[in-house]
């Protein structure tokens, strides 16, 4: 009988223990609001970044050569 008390009182921790694990998950995503303007501006830099290498692409300059122009653009 004390050996089936003591199961049950190592069972009763590690269901305390999981437990407790899980609320601070249920926590952390409560705290993390969701932002929809967060997705439109990683869209926006996206879209930017596809207009910069099709500008490229009209110039033909090579895509590597026009990142190599504009650094010396922006340090000159």
């Amino acid at each position: 009988m004390e050996n089936l008390s003591r199961k049950q009182q190592l069972q009763q921790k590690d269901l305390v223990k999981k437990m407790g694990k899980e609320e601070g998950k249920f926590i952390i995503q409560k705290r993390e609001v969701f932002d929809p303007s967060a997705k439109l501006n990683d869209m926006k830099f996206y879209m930017a970044y596809l207009e910069w290498h099709k500008e490229c692409k009209a110039q033909e300059i090579g895509y590597y050569d026009s990142g190599q122009l504009q650094d010396r653009v922006i340090f000159e």
